[in-house]
């Protein structure tokens, strides 16, 4: 019963999760971006004409943080796009926050959780790290990231 109970709430937040990522970005765009030759550790100078208005108001911030993790900007601004909409006080109900929406416990005791380059470098180190272990699948990457 329990069993049941849990794969089902596990479902609708999975189905929500895509919800919501389809509507903050369009994910058809998103896609041809990726799969239109710019490898996951490209530098693209110029950013999506998807992300919002919030979103592009980090791609400064976005392209030294996509480098420092060797990182294409489009991905790292779709993930900040999807998970906060730029906005870098954000928590959500489950406890992520700030414009990675990062667990607490991906961070350090008394880390600063909402400053934006202390939310960065970890929301961008767990995404280092699910690319790693997806084998460079960005799709597959994204849905573990959210998941």
């Amino acid at each position: 019963m329990i069993s049941r109970f849990l794969k089902a709430i596990f479902i609708i937040l999975f189905i929500g999760a895509l919800w919501t990522f389809y509507r903050a970005m369009h994910i058809e765009q998103w896609i041809d971006a990726l799969l239109a030759g710019k490898p996951i550790g490209s530098t693209a100078q110029s950013p999506n004409s998807a992300f919002t208005p919030e979103v592009l108001y980090w791609w400064p911030n976005i392209q030294q943080w996509a480098n420092q993790f060797n990182l294409d900007p489009n991905l790292v601004a779709t993930v900040m796009q999807v998970e906060s909409c730029g906005d870098p006080n954000a928590i959500s109900p489950s406890g992520a926050q700030g414009l990675f929406q990062v667990m607490p416990f991906h961070f350090t005791l008394n880390a600063a959780t909402l400053d934006p380059a202390t939310n960065a470098n970890a929301g961008l180190s767990f995404l280092v790290d699910v690319l790693n272990q997806a084998r460079g699948d960005a799709n597959l990457a994204m849905a573990a990231y959210n998941g």
